[in-house]
């Protein structure tokens, strides 16, 4: 998460003595936000989000599918920056390889050196 977090506000997944000061102050501002009696709530806006994730179940690819009650076939466009340091690109590729075994019309793009918030960063190439 840090490691995203960081290509989408500074473009680099480095250091610099800018981040660094940077973080120090924010760091020092959450403490004061978020101090000890507030660590379940900042733990639930922070970590549970990505920990607590549930995979796709098979519905979920029904209802996309258009199958499972729903009259309607969802189109999905998934794309992939290969400078994503989040997610390997065997993740997205077994993503993509459920989708398809399960019906859904799935169209897969992969930029070349987007990070992992390419929307943010690669918009035009996005829409």
């Amino acid at each position: 998460m840090y490691l995203g977090a960081n290509q989408l506000a500074w473009g680099t997944t480095g250091h610099t003595p800018l981040v660094g000061a940077i973080a120090t102050l924010s760091f020092r501002s959450s403490l004061a936000t978020w101090g000890a009696d507030k660590l379940r709530e900042a733990r639930i806006v922070t970590l549970d989000v990505f920990t607590k994730m549930k995979p796709f179940e098979r519905e979920d690819y029904a209802r996309l599918a258009g199958r499972g009650g729903s009259t309607r076939r969802t189109p999905v466009a998934l794309v992939y920056g290969t400078a994503d340091v989040a997610y390997p690109e065997h993740t997205y590729k077994a993503f993509a390889r459920e989708m398809e075994e399960e019906g859904v019309k799935l169209d897969v793009f992969t930029l070349e050196d987007a990070p992992h918030f390419l929307s943010a960063t690669h918009f035009e190439e996005c829409v």
